[in-house]
C-alpha cells in the first residue's frame, strides 16, 4: 500500500493564477507496510515538508490500493441468522 500526496498554499479562485499555483505545489509518493485491520480505524502520521502548518491550505491525498488485502468475508446470506416463527 502506498500514498501519493500533493500539498501547498490555497488554490486560487482566479483561473489566470492557477498555472503558477500548480508550479508551487509539492508532491511525493510514500510506500508503507501499514496493515489495515477490518472494521478498525488506523491513525496515519503524515509529515509534509516545504510548507509551514499555518500556510498549508491545500492537501490532496491518494491511496495506492494495488497491494491491499482484505480479509475474506462470508456472504451476507450465511451471516444472517434464520428467524424461527
Amino acid at each position: 500500500m502506498g500514498f501519493y500526496a500533493t500539498w501547498g498554499g490555497e488554490k486560487p479562485s482566479d483561473a489566470k493564477a492557477y498555472a503558477k499555483w500548480q508550479q508551487l505545489l509539492f508532491s511525493t509518493s510514500m510506500n508503507s507496510t501499514l496493515e489495515l485491520l477490518l472494521g478498525q480505524w488506523q491513525d496515519i502520521n503524515l509529515t509534509l515538508k516545504g510548507i509551514s502548518p499555518n500556510n498549508l491550505k491545500y492537501l490532496k491525498l491518494s491511496i495506492n490500493m494495488d497491494n491491499i488485502q482484505f480479509d475474506t468475508l462470508q456472504p451476507a446470506d450465511s451471516q444472517q441468522k434464520k428467524i424461527k416463527k
